[in-house]
C-alpha cells in the first residue's frame, strides 16, 4: 500500500511538469505537407475542430522547406509517398533545425506492415488515412505535447549549464585567490621564520655582550659580600654588595629565559630523543638543587615507585623542565615547608605521572590561569622577597608541550601547589635511534 500511496504522489508531481492540454493546442505549431488538396484541407479541418490553432498545410516539398524556413514546427505531417520521398523531407527539416528535436508523423494510404515498420524504425511515427483520422488529433497532441516538455527541458538544461559555468567561474576565482593567499602566507611564514632566526640570533648575542660584564659583577660582588680578600667594615656596605649580588643574578635569569623562550618559540631548540631513566633525572635535579633548598631551609624529598620502564624522551627538556618547576616551589616555600618530587607509572593511561608539590603560599585561582604565560608574576609575597623573571612556568609549558606531554595545576593559597606531568613513554613523531639509559 505504501508503495502504491508513493507511486501516486510521483505521478501527481510528474502531471504538474507537464503542459496544460490547452496550452499544447495554443502552443503547437504543426506543418502539414500533403500533395492531396482535399485530404490536405481534412486533417487541416480535423486538427482546427480539435482546437489547434498554429497550422501550416502546404502541397510539395519546396514550399514546406521555405515554410520552415520562417516558422519551424513541432510536428510535421508529411505523406509518405511525396515526390523526392517523406523520409528525405523529414531528414533535411531535422538537419535545418538541429534544435527543434522535431516530431514526425507519416502519413499513408495502405496498412503495409513492411512500410510501417521501416517508418518505425526510424523512430518516426505513422498513421493510415482515412482509417486513422479520429486518432489523429490525440497522435499530433501527444507528439506536441513531448516536443514542448522537451523543448522545456532543454531550456532548463542550457539554463542549468549556465548556472554551472558561472558557479565554476566563481570557484575558480576563489581557488585562484586561495592560490594566492597561499603562495603570501608562506612568504609571510617564510620571512617570519627569517625575522625569528634573526632574533634569536641578536638575543643570543646580546646575551653574550650583557652576561660578560654582569658576570664580573657577580663575581666581584660575591667575593667582597663574603669577605673573602678582608672584612667589610661598615654594615651598610655589606647590605649594598648583596643587593649587587642579587640584581646580577635576576638580570642574568631574566636573559637566560628570554633567550630560551625564543629559541623553544622559534623552534629553533630541536628535540634529541634518547632512552631515559626518568628516576635518575630526578635524583641528578634532586642533588643540583638540594644546596639550594638547604640555604631557604626547605626539605626537598624525593618519591620514587621502583621498577619505572626507561622512555624515549629529550633528557635536557626533561631535566630542565624538573629544574624550573622545583626551583619555583623552593622559592616561594617559607622556611621549614617542603617541596617533593615524585614519579609513578599509570598503566592504564600509558604514561610516567610526574608531580612537583610543596607546602608554599600556593596560589589563586586567577594566578592559575595567568601563571604559564610570559612575564606574568604571582601576586603574592614570597618567601625570600627574591625577584623573578616572569618566564620560569611559560618555559615549562612550552617544555612539556614539546614532549608532547600534558600538564595540570592544583592549589590552594597559603597550602601549597602542585604541578602534574602526564609524560608520554615515547615523544610523538616518527621512529628514532636512542642511546642507552642514563
Amino acid at each position: 500500500m505504501a508503495n502504491s500511496n508513493n507511486n501516486s504522489r510521483n505521478d501527481a508531481v510528474s502531471s504538474q511538469d507537464l503542459p496544460d492540454h490547452g496550452d499544447v493546442l495554443e502552443q503547437a505549431t504543426v506543418l502539414i505537407v500533403e500533395p492531396d488538396q482535399g485530404s490536405r484541407k481534412a486533417i487541416e479541418d480535423r486538427l482546427q475542430a480539435a482546437g489547434f490553432t498554429a497550422l501550416a498545410a502546404v502541397p510539395d516539398v519546396t514550399t514546406a522547406i521555405e515554410a520552415c524556413a520562417s516558422s519551424p514546427p513541432d510536428v510535421a505531417l508529411l505523406q509518405a509517398s511525396l515526390d523526392g520521398g517523406g523520409q528525405g523531407l523529414a531528414d533535411r527539416l531535422r538537419a535545418a533545425h538541429p534544435d527543434r528535436c522535431l516530431s514526425v508523423i507519416f502519413l499513408t494510404g495502405d496498412a503495409d506492415p513492411a512500410a510501417r515498420k521501416e517508418l518505425l524504425d526510424r523512430g518516426d511515427d505513422c498513421l493510415t488515412l482515412p482509417r486513422d483520422m479520429m486518432e489523429l488529433p490525440q497522435r499530433v497532441s501527444l507528439h506536441a505535447m513531448l516536443h514542448i516538455v522537451g523543448r522545456s527541458l532543454r531550456s532548463e538544461r542550457d539554463s542549468m549549464e549556465q548556472i554551472i559555468e558561472k558557479r565554476t567561474n566563481r570557484l575558480n576565482k576563489a581557488l585562484d585567490l586561495l592560490r594566492d593567499a597561499e603562495k603570501r602566507l608562506e612568504r609571510e611564514l617564510s620571512q617570519a621564520r627569517t625575522e625569528s632566526r634573526e632574533r634569536i640570533d641578536y638575543f643570543a648575542e646580546t646575551q653574550h655582550e650583557l652576561r660578560t660584564p654582569l658576570n664580573a659583577i657577580c663575581g666581584m660582588s660575591d667575593a667582597m659580600r663574603k669577605e673573602i680578600f678582608g672584612p667589610i667594615q661598615n654594615p651598610k656596605y655589606k647590605d649594598y654588595v648583596n643587593n649587587v649580588y642579587q640584581s646580577g643574578q635576576h638580570l642574568l635569569s631574566i636573559i637566560d629565559g628570554r633567550l630560551e623562550l625564543s629559541r623553544i618559540e622559534a623552534g629553533a631548540d630541536p628535540l634529541e630523543v634518547e632512552a631515559v631513566n626518568v628516576s635518575g633525572v630526578i635524583e641528578e635535579t634532586a642533588e643540583m638543587l638540594g644546596r639550594i633548598a638547604e640555604q631557604a631551609d626547605v626539605e626537598l624529598r624525593v618519591d620514587i615507585e621502583p621498577n619505572l620502564p626507561v622512555i624515549e624522551t629529550d633528557r635536557r627538556k626533561l631535566r630542565q623542565i624538573l629544574v624550573n618547576l622545583v626551583s619555583n616551589a623552593i622559592k616561594f616555600t617559607p622556611e621549614k615547608g617542603r617541596v617533593t618530587m615524585s614519579v609513578k607509572r599509570n598503566a592504564q593511561k600509558g604514561v610516567l605521572v610526574l608531580v612537583v608539590s610543596d607546602t608554599g603560599i600556593g596560589m589563586s585561582a586567577n594566578d592559575i590561569r595567568d601563571v604559564m604565560k610570559p612575564y606574568r608574576r604571582l601576586s603574592g609575597d614570597r618567601r625570600s622577597g627574591e625577584r623573578g623573571s616572569g618566564l620560569g612556568l611559560s618555559i615549562v609549558h612550552k617544555l612539556v608541550e614539546t614532549l608532547g606531554a600534558t600538564i595540570e595545576i592544583e592549589s590552594t593559597p597559603g597550602r601549597g601547589t602542585s604541578v602534574k606531568i602526564d609524560l608520554p613513554m615515547r615523544v610523538p613523531g616518527p621512529p628514532l635511534a636512542v642511546n642507552a639509559a642514563g
